[in-house]
């Protein structure tokens, strides 16, 4: 059977508006074959591993409900290959519009101090690093294993980091002081219906008490102590939590909005004044 011969027959059974998880599937499967590319380029050859592994693949992801990205182990972000499993969140798209407008903000100065909290997988402070590459870069995050994780990455991608293994409130007592501090928090209110493959996901690293506002509030009380004079902070937060986070911020900080690659407002910018 071809790489073409299988990927109509999965179309088939699965429905086209799949088909680009199946070029990652068969890219994950192929011995010689290792990327989307590689794949499209080598539609009439023969599949060089059997069918029965794409049907246990398939099983993992259509029955069982496991991302692809767990799958893998594997997913891309800014341009790099990150690992990933189970113990940390998947990158989004919406986080890397973000991590690309602070590079593109930050592009022309050097040398400066950045915090990437609750980092998770790495995917942002990597990021900064990668592009602004005089800037010194620490990770915080509160759980061993995602620092494990992301040490890995950084090794991957041969970027040279600080991990910090911290409490959030903790944390903010440092003596250190940053230029830019950039975080992901967990925000999805506990109430929140979650599709079935991001329940997959650390519960851990996505919900948040108080209507899913909890640590976006503890960051925004305390992320004076460790910012420098006109330092910036950046802040996700969920498609429907401006308002409310308009209402807590109003009137304290020198603040704006910034919307997402859909032009929807998804985070927060707060200057040190």
């Amino acid at each position: 059977m071809t790489f073409n011969e299988l990927i109509n027959k999965l179309i088939t059974k699965y429905g086209k508006e799949n088909e680009s998880i199946f070029y990652e599937m068969l890219s994950f499967l192929s011995r010689s074959y290792k990327t989307k590319s590689d794949i499209i380029l080598s539609l009439r050859k023969e599949i060089d591993f059997q069918e029965k592994d794409i049907d246990k693949i398939c099983n993992l992801y259509f029955k069982k409900k496991i991302p692809i990205e767990y799958i893998t182990n594997k997913t891309f972000f800014m341009n790099m290959e990150l690992f990933v499993n189970k113990n940390v969140l998947i990158p989004r798209k919406e986080t890397e519009y973000l991590v690309s407008h602070i590079i593109d903000e930050y592009k022309n100065r050097k040398n400066i101090e950045v915090l990437d909290l609750c980092s998770g997988s790495g995917a942002i402070g990597l990021s900064i690093k990668k592009y602004l590459p005089e800037s010194n870069v620490v990770l915080v995050d509160k759980y061993n294993k995602p620092i494990k994780i992301s040490k890995l990455n950084a090794k991957m991608q041969n970027l040279d980091l600080k991990f910090v293994k911290s409490d959030l409130n903790k944390y903010f007592y440092d003596n250190n002081k940053y230029d830019l501090i950039i975080s992901n928090p967990p925000y999805v209110d506990k109430k929140f219906k979650l599709d079935e493959y991001v329940k997959k996901e650390p519960k851990k690293a996505l919900l948040a008490k108080g209507n899913g506002l909890n640590f976006i509030k503890i960051i925004i009380d305390n992320y004076y102590y460790l910012l420098k004079e006109n330092g910036c902070l950046y802040i996700e937060f969920g498609f429907d939590q401006k308002e409310k986070i308009r209402q807590y911020v109003s009137n304290k900080y020198k603040y704006k909005f910034i919307s997402d690659q859909f032009n929807i407002e998804r985070f927060i910018k707060i200057i040190k004044e």
